[in-house]
């Protein structure tokens, strides 16, 4: 019961954490093309949870800073001005690489689809999960948002 709480609170404080930076960001983004909001949802690959869960090296605010920096919003999808959220899955192995990513839902054209791939595939190691001081592999979902510009008239 006590690990049951523990990761709805891991949960919970990580769900308020990301909504509240990607206000931040949106606010930053005035004239952005691209807005990045992330709510890490852990999955483990077996029914027992890692004692300690994988992380980007840096923490949350830095895998935000990692994909703002990284992310070029497709000039094909900008000037339809499609935007939407492209949910990617992948899974952080034992020695922290970034494996299997793939999308699991996405409203937005192939463009947009492949650069939120490009950059997952492009992340850096990342600190492995671990459980009773062993390494153990821990899936994520992650969602990538691209926000259309506005237009200035």
């Amino acid at each position: 019961m006590n690990k049951i709480n523990n990761v709805y609170r891991y949960v919970c404080c990580s769900l308020f954490f990301a909504i509240g930076i990607s206000q931040i960001i949106a606010q930053e983004n005035e004239t952005g093309f691209i807005s990045d909001s992330i709510t890490l949802e852990n999955r483990f690959p077996t029914d027992r949870e890692p004692e300690q869960f994988a992380q980007y090296p840096g923490g949350d605010v830095a895998l935000l800073k990692f994909i703002k920096t990284n992310l070029n919003y497709p000039e094909q999808s900008r000037s339809f001005g499609n935007h939407g959220k492209v949910y990617l899955r992948f899974i952080v192995s034992e020695n922290g690489e970034v494996k299997d990513p793939r999308i699991i839902r996405s409203p937005l054209d192939v463009y947009c689809n492949k650069e939120a791939l490009r950059i997952i595939k492009i992340m850096p190691k990342w600190i492995p999960a671990r459980t009773k001081g062993v390494n153990v592999p821990m899936e994520f979902v992650i969602p990538i948002e691209f926000i259309a510009p506005k237009r200035i008239k």
